[in-house]
């Protein structure tokens, strides 16, 4: 009899869930899910249910309402462990249920698979709503936040970290390796990030600890442009009137570059120390001579001296085309992944860190490495051992797996630079 009645019930079910027609036509990871009706009337507290449904409100900050076509149910999402759930997107989720009495049953999330993002639709990352500017984050965010931004990667900074750029400036993002390691997430790669903002205290500096990250097929950014929202003010300005922490943006002129991150810039009116962080401008070769757009937050020094950290940095001159063979400037290795074209002439700077027989070398800089590829005996009389130092100038050979090389045609060996 006791037989008789669980197949009585497992029939009714599996016949409910016919009728419901909730049975996800994508194969879960999970396996078949259950009408969310279900969970109310037959779901009994801490069972293990398997539910999908669109995601149609967020509640609190990791608490969703999952919709099917028979009801919705509250879920409770640990923003640490499952990462990126956003409205709009269809999740199917295993999870136990929560009931407490005099309170409605909930659903606290073991594992969520996103079956369909509306976010990946469309290529044009700017047509939705919550992607913003990475100068947005920069200079508005709160620590704590969660953003969405777009862009291309230009440096790899370890093995969890890289440097995203968009039209308005860059920003490091932490994407654990556990996590993401099996993403292709190379030097030029297209790709929509949503994480939490981590503001460091100590030098107002932001990252993105990344919860998902989704790989994009997006055009060529546009040139950067001056940003429009600020008042550009002359330099004397800043020093006269400007309070600590102060956001402001001016344009002038970069005379030298005083430390490793410091430069003094001069416009008609005065100068000013800028504090440039290599890990956040990596992408933008400052030349003395050149004129560029700052927008960045006074720092009072002990001396009360205004001086500037910066947020934004915008080339205010067009760049001209590659200069004769030997003459053009050195530019950071990153900059040929991102910024270079296919052929196009360049003289980069760093140490030999790998021999690749039979006639490469690997060089690196402070932005990252790159494969110089050498002619057969025209440069064997120079010493390419191991952490030597070199200038070498060449055409950029863009592959199609995006790992590029350098075809040199001129190569230096100095001293190392202080």
């Amino acid at each position: 009899m006791k037989t008789q009645t669980r197949l009585s019930l497992v029939t009714g079910l599996l016949f409910t869930l016919i009728l419901c027609g909730s049975l996800s036509a994508q194969t879960p990871m999970f396996g078949p899910s259950m009408p969310i009706n279900s969970i109310f009337s037959i779901a009994k507290d801490d069972d293990i249910v398997v539910i999908t449904g669109k995601v149609v409100r967020q509640v609190k900050e990791d608490e969703f309402l999952v919709r099917d076509n028979t009801g919705q149910v509250l879920v409770d999402v640990e923003r640490e462990r499952h990462f990126g759930v956003a409205i709009g997107q269809t999740i199917t989720l295993r999870g136990k249920v929560d009931w407490e009495p005099f309170s409605a049953k909930e659903v606290k999330a073991i594992d969520v698979q996103v079956l369909e993002n509306p976010s990946q639709q469309g290529t044009n990352p700017a047509a939705r709503a919550d992607v913003v500017s990475i100068q947005t984050v920069n200079t508005r965010s709160k620590d704590g936040e969660i953003v969405t931004v777009a862009g291309r990667i230009v440096r790899r900074v370890d093995s969890d970290e890289f440097m995203l750029r968009d039209e308005s400036g860059e920003i490091k993002v932490d994407a654990d390796f556990k996590r993401f390691h099996n993403m292709p997430l190379s030097v030029g790669q297209s790709i929509i990030v949503t994480g939490e903002v981590d503001l460091h205290w100590l030098d107002s500096g932001k990252d993105i600890e990344a919860q998902s990250i989704q790989i994009q097929q997006l055009p060529p950014p546009p040139p950067p442009q001056a940003p429009t929202e600020y008042v550009v003010l002359p330099i004397r300005d800043i020093h006269e009137r400007g309070q600590n922490g102060d956001l402001v943006t001016f344009t002038a002129r970069l005379e030298n570059q005083i430390d490793v991150d410091e430069f003094l810039f001069k416009d008609d009116t005065a100068s000013i120390v800028v504090n440039v962080d290599p890990q956040h401008f990596s992408q933008i070769p400052l030349s003395a001579g050149k004129s560029y757009t700052v927008t960045g937050s006074i720092k009072k020094t002990f001396d009360d001296q205004a001086e500037i950290e910066a947020r934004i940095i915008t080339q205010m001159l067009e760049s001209h085309p590659p200069s004769a063979p030997g003459s053009s400037p050195e530019i950071p290795i990153s900059s040929v992944y991102y910024d270079c074209s296919h052929g196009q002439v360049v003289t980069i700077a760093g140490t030999i860190i790998r021999h690749l027989p039979p006639d490469d070398l690997v060089v690196q800089d402070d932005t990252g490495a790159i494969v110089a590829d050498l002619p057969a005996e025209k440069f064997k009389t120079l010493d390419l051992s191991v952490g030597k130092f070199v200038i070498i100038h060449g055409a950029v050979d863009k592959k199609p797996d995006g790992g590029d090389e350098i075809d040199a045609s001129q190569i230096l060996v100095r001293g190392r630079p202080e």
